[in-house]
Order: C-alpha cells, then sequence, then structure tokens
C-alpha cells in the first residue's frame, strides 16, 4: 500500500529558488493565452486560457498586480506578466517528459 502526498496549491514564493536565481525544483512554467481584453463597465478583465489544462477562465486586472489568479480547473497559479506554475507532479506527462531528456 502506497502513500499518496497530497501538495498544498502552489504560491509565488514555492516557483523561484533565489539562491541559485532560476525556477525552483519540480516547478513548470507555461505561457497563458490571453483570448480577450475587456473593459466594459469598469470591470476590467482578461479573458484567459491555462497554458496547463487549457480551460478558460477570467481574470481582473486588479487581482493580477497582487497575488495573481489561479486556473478554477487546475490550480496552476497565473502572474501579472501572464506566465502560469504548477507543481511538476501535478502536470501530466511532466515526468516522462524529464525522464526523456535526461
Amino acid at each position: 500500500m502506497s502513500k499518496i502526498k497530497k501538495l498544498k496549491p502552489i504560491r509565488f514564493s514555492d516557483t523561484f529558488n533565489s539562491a541559485e536565481k532560476n525556477l525552483a525544483a519540480g516547478v513548470v512554467k507555461k505561457s497563458a493565452k490571453i483570448r480577450g481584453d475587456y473593459q466594459e463597465h469598469g470591470r476590467s478583465y482578461y479573458a484567459v486560457e491555462c497554458g496547463f489544462c487549457l480551460g478558460h477562465f477570467d481574470a481582473y486586472k486588479w487581482s493580477l498586480r497582487g497575488g495573481g489568479k489561479r486556473c478554477p480547473h487546475c490550480g496552476a497559479l497565473m502572474g501579472s506578466l501572464f506566465d502560469m506554475y504548477q507543481w511538476a507532479a501535478l502536470v501530466p506527462n511532466q515526468t516522462e517528459k524529464n525522464r526523456v531528456k535526461k
């Protein structure tokens, strides 16, 4: 019987290794696709396609400046530069890709 470790939701503090000045181990970075930029009645938001699960969601512009926006489908975290971060263990086929590269 194997134990499955539940990962906590990713945070910006988890994504960067400040000592080595690069992406932290176990973190995958992808770019989100912006499907639209809307400014209706003072509610400025982007229509976004997640880089990991390809799900669509709306991200208010003011929310990206603070703590970012989390994809409601897969839990990936998006920042103000539209970079998305997720744990490598939660990305399908990511472990197989890493094995092939080594």
